[in-house]
């Protein structure tokens, strides 16, 4: 009887994983899109995804959008590589149009009808998704064509059934303006949703509310487990103004940590963390501002103590 339970117990959860490697396929929509090929467009787009898609699709070794391994994701997951953003001819971003791709970055779908909830920006303005297009069809140098050729990601049977899983979100049925700069609050909390802070700086990645972020459990206050560049587990840090957070840091400390990845101890800030160079003055001033007024929570560092900076 165990064995014919196990048995069954065995093959019910086969069946599930191979269900959802199965992944539906949704409709997919070519959206209008208004893209330029002026000046300050195209450098308006390359910070929006030097800020946005960059901590993926960076190359740092040849300081192009050509992708990377991705060896801080779960490894139960797969093999996975964010892909090239570069004109090489292989490379699926040139394969889309302006307005799949415009899709792809709202709802999560792949021009094959397939999902790629990594990709979703949902509260992305309008102004700044068409900036992002704008730079990628651009010639600067950092998405022409060039030797680099990552592999293509390999999900296992468990990732296979994590992203069969996931839903689109709902393209919106309106304009999505930028918020006004001058509103530090407001600016500040667009900044963190669209690069994707809450993403690791709450308690659960796989778990994160896209559409409403500061609905995400921990939100800001870290805790969500990840792997450092030497396959060492790492936890993310608490951000929000807790006395276990960034209670006693000030703006030049935050920028600091930051923009160099250095923290309020002269501490060297461990991978996956990135450094946000494109940020300025007046986006980490409204990012600090916006921080303040999130809920506080109590949660510790968890980490190994790190080396100091000489």
């Amino acid at each position: 009887m165990k064995r014919k339970g196990l048995y069954f117990t065995t093959s019910l959860l086969a069946a599930f994983i191979v269900l959802f490697s199965c992944k539906t396929t949704h409709e997919v929509k070519d959206i209008e899109t208004k893209t330029s090929q002026q000046k300050n467009d195209i450098e308006h787009g390359k910070k929006i995804v030097s800020i946005a898609c960059g901590p993926c699709h960076l190359d740092q070794s040849t300081n192009t959008f050509s992708g990377s391994h991705l060896i801080d994701a779960p490894p139960v997951l797969g093999q996975l590589y964010a892909s090239s953003l570069t004109k090489n001819a292989e490379n699926e971003v040139n394969k889309y149009t302006d307005g799949q791709l415009k899709y792809l970055l709202r709802t999560g779908i792949k021009k094959d009808g397939k999902m790629a909830p990594f990709m979703q920006k949902p509260n992305m303005s309008d102004e700044d998704l068409n900036a992002i297009i704008t730079f990628l069809r651009s010639d600067d140098p950092m998405v022409q064509a060039n030797d680099v050729h990552n592999p293509r990601t390999k999900y296992s049977a468990i990732g296979n059934m994590v992203i069969g899983s996931q839903k689109p979100l709902k393209y919106p049925e309106t304009t999505i303006f930028s918020p006004n700069k001058n509103d530090k609050v407001a600016y500040g909390k667009y900044l963190i949703d669209i690069i994707g802070c809450y993403d690791c700086h709450s308690a659960n990645i796989m778990k994160t509310d896209k559409l409403n972020p500061e609905k995400s459990k921990g939100y800001m206050g870290g805790g969500t487990k990840m792997l450092s560049a030497d396959g060492s587990k790492i936890v993310t840090s608490n951000l929000t103004f807790h006395e276990t957070g960034l209670a006693n840091y000030t703006v030049q400390d935050f920028g600091r940590a930051v923009r160099q990845g250095i923290n309020k101890e002269n501490k060297v800030l461990r991978y996956p963390m990135r450094m946000f160079t494109d940020l300025n003055d007046d986006d980490i001033e409204a990012i600090y501002t916006y921080l303040k007024t999130v809920p506080p929570i109590n949660n510790p560092d968890k980490n190994p103590k790190s080396k100091k900076k000489d």
